[in-house]
């Protein structure tokens, strides 16, 4: 264990924005979230799982013309509707790439600040596999310390069209609908699938965050990616399913 620099220190910060602290992380994934009406809600791990098998990126063997060929009869152009269902259990509402600033009670105003800069455009959607153990660590010179280790295994999509995306969303909600909302914050993500043309539809990531004495927890993820363009993102209340605002995005 050793101790953290202040480049370490500040990705260390911006962990607990992204995957919400040990606490959150612990809980169970059954959240029972209301899908709002006429939403679909695709299971990303099935549909990855179907990219994977069908639609596999470009091979060493394969030339770029049966690559092509093979792309046009994937899932390119077909809306997909990436619910983060099991996402609110575990983490916040950040690591969804949105973070609930306040509301404006004179004015009936609520703010919500998009982070996909922060996250680089990549927003989770479900965690199928995590584990929580606590280990005693020591250093060089002696000292001990309790960490905790957190490993799983996220699915998510990576933005294509972030650059689209605005610093902070504003709109009017009455107070006790703003109140609703705070408490029980819902995002659904309508997509268009987006093959990149030599890496297909997946982006693979590992974040990997090591302990230290000021912050005794170590952060270890297999995240797994798939490329769209965000079309449309929908606030909703996710005990009720009522819709608050849809937004459309340019591709």
């Amino acid at each position: 264990m050793r101790t953290p620099s202040v480049f370490r220190i500040t990705v260390l910060l911006c962990a607990l924005v992204v995957a919400a602290g040990s606490h959150a992380l612990a809980r169970s994934t059954k959240s029972g979230v209301v899908t709002p009406k006429g939403y679909s809600n695709d299971d990303i791990v099935a549909v990855y799982n179907d990219l994977k098998q069908n639609y596999a990126p470009k091979s060493e063997f394969e030339t770029q013309a049966a690559y092509e060929k093979r792309m046009q009869t994937s899932y390119k152009g077909k809306a997909k509707f990436f619910f983060t269902k099991e996402m609110y259990a575990v983490v916040a509402p950040g690591a969804m790439g949105y973070y609930y600033l306040g509301y404006d009670a004179d004015n009936q105003i609520v703010t919500l600040k998009r982070i996909l800069k922060l996250v680089k455009g990549k927003i989770k959607i479900k965690r199928t596999h995590y584990n929580r153990k606590k280990y005693e660590a020591s250093n060089a010179y002696g000292a001990k310390a309790i960490v905790t280790s957190h490993e799983g295994t996220d699915y998510g999509i990576f933005v294509e069209n972030k650059s689209k995306f605005e610093e902070n969303i504003e709109f009017t909600l009455p107070p006790d609908d703003a109140k609703a909302l705070k408490n029980n914050f819902g995002i659904m993500f309508a997509c268009e699938l987006k093959p990149d043309t030599k890496k297909g539809y997946f982006k693979q990531d590992f974040t990997y965050l090591e302990a230290s004495f000021s912050f005794p927890d170590s952060y270890s993820f297999s995240e797994h990616y798939i490329r769209v363009d965000v079309t449309e993102v929908v606030i909703f209340n996710n005990k009720t399913g009522t819709v608050y605002l849809k937004q459309k995005i340019k591709t």
